[in-house]
């Protein structure tokens, strides 16, 4: 069980959780707190919470397996709060970092051609992964909502394949085809960086780079 604050999510164990060969008659129900992101925050209020109460109050014009879709926009949910805590965390840290080297050089004398200590950015590139690896489970979870509604030739893990498919199924104009292609671009983007991160070659790899000075 998944239960809500408006600033915290716990995750709750039952007995049958953690026994259920019911080995243990004494077998207690644990309760943990397993963010503190709670049902306040965008992510979780509108992927997940608001689009559960939307499949149960929708009138579908075929069966559907909710337990399925709920499953799926959960794991949503949980890829896109991992982007949201690593792009948090890595905002501040090139906000202090900006301010650290601005004040330098408000203490700099004119003419100094040492820069004794350069600010940093800490953890930058586990961080950038992180966020490229959850970036990526997003967009193939989110693909795969697709085929518990509609009859798409085959699951997608990319927007532009399922623009591809929804246009086959709905059409060029329709709402859905369209809300796609808008955002296939942002998706391969970042589907690319994190590809060529996990496959470099020679010709295409992807460099992350933390503060450095330049010629100027």
């Amino acid at each position: 069980l998944e239960v809500y604050k408006a600033d915290t999510t716990f995750r709750i164990e039952t007995p049958e959780t953690i026994d259920p060969d019911r080995t243990n008659p004494n077998a207690p129900m644990v309760a943990v707190v397993a963010d503190r992101i709670g049902c306040a925050h965008p992510i979780v209020a509108r992927v997940l919470l608001q689009g559960r109460d939307i499949l149960d109050l929708a009138i579908l014009r075929s069966s559907v397996d909710k337990g399925a879709v709920v499953c799926s926009l959960h794991s949503i949910k949980e890829a896109l709060v991992a982007c949201h805590k690593a792009a948090e965390y890595l905002s501040q840290q090139v906000v202090a970092a900006e301010a650290a080297w601005a004040a330098s050089q408000a203490s700099t004398l004119a003419g100094q051609r040492v820069i004794p200590s350069l600010p940093q950015v800490p953890d930058l590139e586990p961080k950038a992964t992180q966020f490229l690896i959850a970036a990526k489970r997003a967009i193939v979870a989110i693909c795969g909502l697709v085929p518990h509604f509609l009859p798409v030739e085959r699951p997608a893990n990319n927007f532009d394949h399922l623009g591809q498919r929804l246009e086959a199924v709905l059409g060029a104009t329709a709402p859905l085809t369209t809300f796609i292609r808008e955002y296939s671009e942002t998706s391969r983007y970042l589907i690319d960086l994190r590809n060529s991160q996990e496959h470099p070659k020679p010709e295409r790899s992807t460099y992350i780079q933390n503060v450095r000075v330049q010629p100027d």
